[in-house]
């Protein structure tokens, strides 16, 4: 059974204000490694425990980081669909796009994800939100809600097992609609997760490590490879938290003395999604205010330009 467990905590001088940071011990960075571990349901308790911590501290970019693991994820799901877009392509299409525009069938994609990380996970095997998720991955939800919100019911039964949670609702949905092993199933596993460790917001995990073909593994195994996925990708998602909320620190300390007026939202949208376009619009700024402020944050090293170009950049923490 997998439940998670408090590590020890990072006291150093370089720990997040105001987040309890864990400690990761070495073995369990090797054991999350290794391509078999004696037991890999304890590694995965282990840095699910680790995580945990982070998911119910006071993160200041708590939104910003689940948004750059969903665009992670979504680059994945591009690439097992055979799709071109990786991040970068992915980042683009919904930070250059008006708002009401399409995305395009990869942004679309993201945007299933994002829909996973903005939304309650207590409402994520909701009718609609289902339906949503479904259709913004190119397929047709038609004759298909019922039965997967059964099987997200049934998997929810494993309130104190993440892992036997993952599992069971992987196999249903693999078993009953095998098109949806690429995409769809690791979608719902993670909302599951979520509601198995009282998460209040899923985090995209069962992607972000591993390869494809879960399905056909044998129960056994197919049990290690989703503990083995589910260890590699928490301890990645750890790091990433620690890093993005230093960086958050940062800008919070330089946004007192912001002299633009109309700051303090453009700050907020830092801390609330993965990017920032230079072409966004906030109450009270102007273009070329805008464009000042930009620049002033990235000489203060409170955000960063991502793209690396000239024209049509976009910033983030």
């Amino acid at each position: 059974m997998i439940r998670t467990a408090p590590l020890r905590t990072q006291t150093a001088a370089d720990t997040p204000p105001g987040v309890c940071t864990p400690r990761i011990p070495d073995w369990l960075r090797r054991a999350a490694k290794a391509p078999a571990f004696p037991n890999t349901e304890f590694a995965a308790g282990a840095a699910l425990g680790a995580l945990d911590m982070l998911v119910r501290g006071d993160m200041a970019a708590a939104q910003a980081w689940r948004c750059r693991l969903a665009l992670r994820a979504a680059a994945i799901s591009c690439q097992r669909v055979r799709r071109p877009e990786d991040e970068t392509a992915l980042r683009d299409a919904l930070a250059l796009t008006r708002p009401g525009d399409d995305v395009g069938p990869a942004g679309r994609i993201l945007l299933a994800w994002r829909m996973l990380v903005s939304r309650p996970a207590g409402t994520l095997s909701g009718e609609d939100t289902l339906r949503a998720m479904i259709e913004a991955c190119g397929y047709g939800a038609e004759g298909r809600i019922a039965d997967l919100r059964e099987m997200m019911l049934e998997a929810g039964e494993e309130r104190h097992d993440a892992i036997a949670a993952a599992e069971r609702l992987f196999l249903s949905v693999c078993r009953l609609f095998p098109e949806f092993e690429t995409v769809i199933a690791p979608l719902l596993c993670d909302a599951v997760v979520a509601r198995a460790l009282g998460w209040s917001h899923a985090v995209p995990l069962f992607l972000l490590a591993g390869e494809a073909g879960a399905a056909q593994a044998d129960p056994p195994m197919l049990r290690a490879m989703i503990a083995r996925r589910y260890a590699r990708a928490a301890l990645d998602a750890v790091d990433l938290a620690i890093t993005l909320e230093r960086r958050a620190g940062q800008l919070l300390q330089v946004a007192p003395k912001l002299r633009a007026k109309g700051a303090q939202p453009v700050v907020q949208a830092f801390l609330e999604d993965d990017a920032v376009g230079s072409s966004s619009h906030f109450p009270g700024m102007s273009d070329r205010g805008l464009r000042r402020l930009y620049t002033r944050l990235v000489s203060l090293g409170a955000v960063r330009e991502l793209t690396g170009r000239d024209s049509f950049r976009i910033y983030g923490l």
